[in-house]
């Protein structure tokens, strides 16, 4: 798998930590149009493929990690 698209599903919480086990081949995640919130976790950097992180319309806050800026 190359790309996940979870774009308007109606998903609230946090993005789960558990998101760095995804396919190490992944290079595009999309989280557009949900009701996230919280940080988005640095362990996201272990997806060490990924190019496309799209969060937008979302209520995430804090700072964008440095590794993946």
């Amino acid at each position: 798998m190359t790309a996940l698209g979870l774009r308007k599903n109606n998903a609230i919480g946090t993005i789960p930590k558990e998101i760095s086990l995804l396919s190490s081949t992944l290079t595009t995640l999309s989280f557009t149009h949900n009701a996230l919130h919280g940080t988005i976790p640095t362990i996201i950097t272990h997806l060490s493929k990924l190019r496309y992180l799209f969060l937008n319309k979302n209520h995430l806050t804090g700072t964008i990690p440095a590794t993946l800026s």
